[in-house]
């Protein structure tokens, strides 16, 4: 049964997800911000969302919310993965804080 739920939260991760790029793409960002947080309650690791709410923020000018996002990124993943962002998820960093 566990295999059965981590596979259906998977399918809703990935249909949340090209919600959210809809709704970025149609600047709906508060839309796009609300999916993509849904992703992070299932799976707080999940990067794609952590870029997508940075982008979204950064669209509605809250830099300091789009720096704080990849903080709490960078946060989750060291401490549930032992890992860092992704040079994709570094790079919009550094877009966003120049």
């Amino acid at each position: 049964i566990n295999d059965e739920r981590r596979r259906l939260e998977e399918k809703f991760i990935v249909v949340l997800k090209t919600l959210g790029e809809y709704f970025f793409k149609y600047n709906q960002f508060d839309f796009a911000i609300h999916l993509f947080e849904k992703i992070l309650e299932i799976d707080d690791c999940y990067e794609q969302a952590h870029r997508g709410l940075m982008q979204s923020y950064h669209a509605k000018n809250m830099k300091g919310r789009a720096i704080r996002q990849y903080q709490h990124c960078a946060t989750a993943l060291a401490k549930e993965l032992n890992a860092k962002p992704s040079g994709e998820t570094t790079r919009l960093y550094q877009f966003i804080c120049h």
